[in-house]
């Protein structure tokens, strides 16, 4: 860990601060002494897959970069502007701007008595988003999903299609005169 822009005492904004549904649970210690073991394995337990997430990241950067053939940058915002699948871990997302792609870590809600929480990677664009195992391929986990989201986009383009034509003949019902051009 490195030291943050504040000094020890520094207030922080609730908007300034993530939450990571990942809990302490030390409801279990017999004594003060076991809490502060049960802490000391769930806080690392909890670094450990922190690490872990932000490894995976940066392993993911060069594939994404290269399958989507624009820049990659990253994004270190609370706020992603897009619906995730999973809570994310970390307030880092790798995004490329020209395929309006966000890849994120995500994990699963448990205490971190339980051990490890379940880690995932999201890749996400406006209303589509997949989780994939956090060990897997980025390779093929960007392929999958970029072959995922030219289907969507292909099938919303004929449902939007759809509805025009619908429109159409509502407004030929209508005794309107058609809005085509």
């Amino acid at each position: 860990m490195t030291p943050g822009r504040r000094g020890a005492g520094h207030q922080l904004a609730a908007d300034e601060l993530m939450r990571v549904p990942c809990d302490l649970d030390l409801a279990d210690a017999e004594d003060r002494d076991e809490a502060e073991r049960l802490y000391a394995t769930q806080a690392g337990t909890l670094r450990d897959a922190l690490v872990g997430a932000d490894t995976v990241l940066d392993i993911w950067r060069a594939p994404l970069a290269e399958l989507t053939g624009a820049a990659v940058d990253v994004d270190r915002s609370l706020e992603l502007g897009l619906p995730l699948p999973a809570h994310r871990l970390l307030p880092t997302a790798l995004v490329s701007p020209e395929r309006s792609l966000v890849v994120t870590a995500v994990c699963g809600a448990r205490t971190l008595a339980e051990g490890r929480p379940p880690l995932g990677i999201a890749c996400a664009q406006q209303d589509l988003a997949r989780v994939y195992p956090l060990p897997d391929d980025p390779a093929r986990c960007i392929e999958d999903f970029l072959t995922t989201a030219t289907a969507h986009a292909h099938e919303m383009n004929a449902r939007l299609e759809h509805a025009e034509a619908s429109v159409e003949r509502f407004l030929e019902l209508n005794g309107e005169e058609s809005a085509a051009p």
